[in-house]
Formats: structure tokens, C-alpha cells, sequence
């Protein structure tokens, strides 16, 4: 299982992806890896069964709050990612917000982490 550090240091990775819009592709493969990594830690703490496939995350229940925040961010990642598009000349405004948002999402999901990191000590 990963560790927190481990995780950490995938969304760092994933972030550096983000600052240029041309490795979209890139970043996509990027974030599924870090997403699962990260939605399996959290399964692991909060005592559920880990999702073997990114897309597992989006059906892993935990009562524990972090845990299911941390699960439910995820989740709202790999929607984004899914809809995230090559960047075009016809779609330059839609998916510069869509990169905005997932970068955002980005952040939130490392200070959820930073969170997480500080209540469990690891």
C-alpha cells in the first residue's frame, strides 16, 4: 500500500503536469496513478476494502470523515480528468476552465492530505 508520503510526493508530480497545458495527456495517466494510490491509503485507514482500479474509487463507502472526504475528492477528480480534452482553438475557454478547476482540485485534495497526514501521525 502506499504511504503518505507516497502520495504526496504523486500529487506534487501531477501539479508540475499541470503548469503546462500541453502535457494534458500526460497528467491524465498521472492522476489516475496518484488518485488510486491516494483513494487506497484511505480506504486502508478508514478499515474498507481498497479499490483496485481508479474508477473503483467513485463506489468505496467509509463512514470515517476524512477517509470519505479524501475518497469523495477523488472522485470528484476523476470526473474531471475524464472530461478534460486536448486543449483546441474551439474549445480554448471551456477547457482552460476545466484545467483551473482541476487544478484547484489539485490543491484541495494535498491540504486534505496535509490534514490527514497531521490526524493519523504518519
Amino acid at each position: 500500500m502506499p504511504t503518505l508520503d507516497d502520495c504526496l510526493g504523486l500529487i506534487a508530480a501531477a501539479k508540475a503536469s499541470a503548469r503546462e497545458p500541453e502535457s494534458a495527456y500526460v497528467l491524465r495517466t498521472r492522476l489516475k496513478r496518484t488518485l488510486l494510490s491516494v483513494g487506497q491509503l484511505a480506504a486502508e485507514y478508514a478499515g474498507v476494502a481498497a479499490p483496485l482500479m481508479p474508477d473503483d474509487i467513485e463506489r468505496v463507502s467509509t463512514e470515517h470523515p476524512l477517509s470519505s472526504r479524501v475518497l469523495r475528492t477523488c472522485a470528484a477528480l476523476l470526473g474531471k480528468t475524464r472530461a478534460l480534452c486536448q486543449p483546441s482553438e474551439a474549445l480554448d475557454s471551456r477547457w482552460r476552465s476545466g484545467w483551473q478547476a482541476l487544478c484547484e482540485d489539485l490543491d484541495v485534495l494535498e491540504c486534505t492530505l496535509m490534514t490527514f497526514k497531521a490526524q493519523i501521525g504518519r
